[in-house]
């Protein structure tokens, strides 16, 4: 039997397992680069999977079997779950004719919240056999779940356990307890590893005449603990031959359809391509989840930062700035919270100073090597001021240069288009961009941005946001640029429903602007709209754009004040679009007020010069109209204002 350890405490699990593969009837040596170890990325846990037995199961390698089974990242596998699959490959060996062939057992080494939890999964062998008690006379035909949950440093062996000394034992549990670094209990995984190996083939050799013993000396280990944090390295000799690539790496590069080139040796052959070591990192966010780890670990800057970042996500601001500025104090260096403190200060407070400021301390902190994210970020800022356009310029352009991120370059285009230089040059930005990551769903959404705002093309601009849909359907700022799109196309009732699943998914409020509610009502549904563009106007008291549509509302439900909102908006001096737009309202709905003919010539001269204004509001309060004349007249203003019908048409026959 091959070799399964696993060295662990309450916070921390560490397995090995070496590589050989032998024939249970002539215990010779089958293969020494088998793969036998696994990890797992479940839902709120982590573990390893380790295997000694069995070789093949349902026509695949042991290792393929398990990555596929349990292996990699699974967001929705519970570790109860993933016993429960490791358990179906009893109906695989149980078509074993001879008891000698099927002794089998998975270790299942995981970390639960804060808590270490080791499994067996065995046709012969309990997690709390005592090492080197006999085993049974034929394994059983069913696999048994027996676990246990460390609270000191404890060694667990499975497969070749009289290949292991009482005395490496105790010295294992007691480099755990002492503290040694992981780097060094994996090396003396691997040391023990090898004296086993060693015994076992002397072992092997006086039992069997024959035998080549059933335990490699190369091994590979693995650690997790509690904070989320794994590592692994595998500790090849000479018997291991070619690549090493872990099964589960193996899955996730043939998911994402990539393989790796192997390096030319002088003779023109391929070099084998091998792990030489891995990290990886658990991160399931949620209230518990970090409560746990401030237990853990309270000085981390990085997990405050990561909580800072949980709280924003959940819409809850002021924490988030608690915990970037807690993150910040551990380590005034973690240039990601200092980056995320600028974001808050700029997108929550509007404070683009200190925003700007918290940007100059990130990239003093990260020089030379910025990160591009926030170049771009800081870029992005800095192109709201005129005077630093040519700054926010050159770090475009530098953050551009990071070839693995181009969602730099696709930012980049934006900003080149925003300001005028070439609507043109940016499309071929954003196309190369698409090219390097075509399912990076936020290049879909700047290239669908660039065509909506810049180039006009709504219909490039709503197929590009489709895809980006595809590829992200619950973002929420991807699902609030369609519905906006959806609504300027005169398509309010889909509108409708995207609005509705961008507030399911926790939006702010105030970034709908009232277009949630605008979609309501013309999509006849003003209650609800009139619901909608009230409580906009409660979130945004100066957005004349909210006023506006909420007026609107308020004709086409006949409630008072719709007027004296409309002129108040007038005498705000608000912008030409806007102006256009809310004269339009009055005229609709006042054709025979006072003042019409003032309000008629102003908007004449308004057109004149080019302006055109958004007319679903004055079509709403259209659709309102009982009688046919006015409201075939108040669709004519608002073909005027579209820019659909000339301005002479403002003057009725």
């Amino acid at each position: 039997m091959t070799l399964v350890q696993v060295l662990a405490d309450e916070l921390s699990v560490h397995m090995s397992c070496d590589f050989r593969l032998t024939n249970p009837y002539t215990r010779q040596t089958v293969d020494d680069s088998a793969h036998k170890l696994v990890s797992i990325q479940g839902a709120g846990w982590q573990g390893l999977v380790g295997v000694t037995g069995v070789s093949v199961i349902d026509a695949m390698p042991v290792g393929e079997w398990m990555a596929r089974t349990v292996g990699g990242f699974r967001s929705d596998l519970t570790f109860q779950e993933a016993l429960s699959r490791l358990i179906t490959a009893e109906t695989s060996i149980a078509k074993i004719l001879d008891p000698r062939a099927k002794w089998h057992t998975f270790v299942v080494g995981a970390v639960i919240g804060s808590q270490s939890t080791i499994a067996f999964v065995s046709n012969y062998q309990s997690v709390n056999d005592i090492p080197g008690s006999p085993l049974p006379s034929a394994p059983s035909d069913h696999f048994s779940v027996s676990i246990a949950k460390p609270k000191k440093a404890r060694l667990f062996l499975a497969g070749a356990v009289h290949s292991v000394s009482k005395l490496e034992q105790e010295g294992l549990e007691a480099a755990l307890r002492s503290g040694l670094p992981e780097a060094k209990i994996k090396e003396r995984l691997r040391d023990v590893n090898i004296a086993a190996s060693r015994r076992n083939a002397i072992q092997e050799q006086a039992k069997y005449r024959y035998g080549s013993g059933t335990v490699s000396e190369g091994c590979y280990v693995a650690s997790i603990d509690a904070t989320g944090r794994g590592t692994s390295r595998p500790f090849l000799t000479d018997q291991q031959k070619g690549d090493f690539i872990t099964p589960e790496m193996a899955q996730i590069l043939g998911q994402a359809g990539l393989s790796i080139r192997p390096a030319i040796d002088t003779d023109g052959r391929h070099k084998p391509v091998r792990l030489i070591q891995s990290a990886s990192g658990s991160y399931n966010p949620s209230a518990n989840y970090f409560r746990e780890q401030f237990k853990l670990q309270p000085a981390n800057s990085e997990l405050w930062n990561n909580y800072g970042a949980w709280l924003n996500s959940k819409g809850m601001t002021p924490q988030a700035k608690e915990a970037f500025r807690r993150a910040i104090e551990l380590d005034p260096r973690n240039t990601t919270a200092l980056a995320n403190l600028a974001k808050r200060f700029w997108f929550d407070d509007g404070d683009w100073l200190a925003a700007k400021e918290m940007y100059e301390t990130a990239l003093r902190a990260s020089e030379p090597d910025v990160p591009s994210w926030i170049l771009s970020d800081f870029a992005d800022l800095l192109s709201q001021d005129g005077a630093s356009i040519g700054r926010a310029d050159a770090l475009h352009q530098r953050a551009s240069l990071d070839i693995g991120n181009p969602v730099t370059i696709a930012r980049r285009a934006h900003f080149i288009a925003e300001h005028g230089a070439s609507v043109e040059r940016a499309i071929e930005m954003i196309e190369q961009a698409i090219a390097k990551q075509p399912n990076n769903f936020q290049i879909w959404f700047i290239a669908a941005k660039i065509d909506q705002y810049f180039a006009k093309d709504f219909p490039a601009a709503r197929y590009k946001l489709e895809k980006a849909l595809e590829l992200a359907p619950d973002d929420v700022d991807v699902l609030l640029q369609y519905a906006n799109l959806l609504l300027i196309q005169h398509e309010p009732e889909t509108a409708v429903h995207f609005y509705r699943r961008a507030v399911k998914r926790g939006i702010d409020l105030k970034l709908l602007r009232g277009n949630y509610g605008l979609a309501l009502l013309c999509a006849r549904k003003p209650k609800p709209a009139w619901h909608q563009l009230k409580r906009a106007m409660q979130l945004l008291p100066d957005a004349v754009d909210v006023k506006i549509n909420a007026s609107a509302a308020m004709y086409v439900l006949g409630y008072d004040g719709a007027h004296k909102i409309l002129e108040r908006v007038l005498l705000e001096s608000p912008s030409n679009e806007l102006e256009l737009e809310a004269s339009a309202i009055l005229l609709a709905a006042e054709i025979n007020g006072s003042g019409v003919d003032m309000l008629r010539a102003r908007m004449v001269t308004l057109i004149e010069s080019g302006v055109t204004a958004d007319d679903l509001a004055v079509r709403a309060v259209a659709q309102s109209l009982p009688a046919p004349e006015r409201r075939a007249y108040a669709l004519t203003v608002a073909d005027v204002i579209a820019g659909i019908s000339p301005a002479t048409a403002l003057t009725p026959s």
